[in-house]
């Protein structure tokens, strides 16, 4: 896999907290349903189905996702600089949590 690598000096004396784009989780609204055929009485909900899409999707390695990892170093002696690396790299992922809610028919 690919990995991005970016570095800069900053004045220690004046370096913020880097900002950064916030982890947005898509809902699964605007998905097809699919259906899964389960034993009788048992059937999935609507959004249930729609869940099941973007789980199979996740599963088949089309969500990507950006790894991000960020350290930063005093420079040695007295310099009042600091290092401040970044990589980077995005990646296919697999795996997840179902996170209806109470009550809504997980079991």
């Amino acid at each position: 896999k690919e990995v991005s690598v970016t570095y800069r000096l900053s004045d220690a004396a004046r370096q913020t907290d880097p900002i950064l784009d916030p982890f947005i989780v898509s809902n699964c609204e605007t998905l097809e349903q699919t259906s899964i055929d389960l034993d009788t009485p048992y059937e999935l909900y609507d959004r249930q189905k729609k869940v099941v899409t973007k789980m199979a999707a996740i599963e088949d390695g089309e969500t990507i996702f950006e790894e991000l990892e960020m350290f930063d170093e005093q420079m040695p002696g007295s310099t009042g600089w600091s290092c401040i690396a970044k990589a980077t790299r995005s990646r296919s992922i697999q795996g997840g949590v179902i996170a209806d809610a109470i009550g809504a028919g997980k079991t």
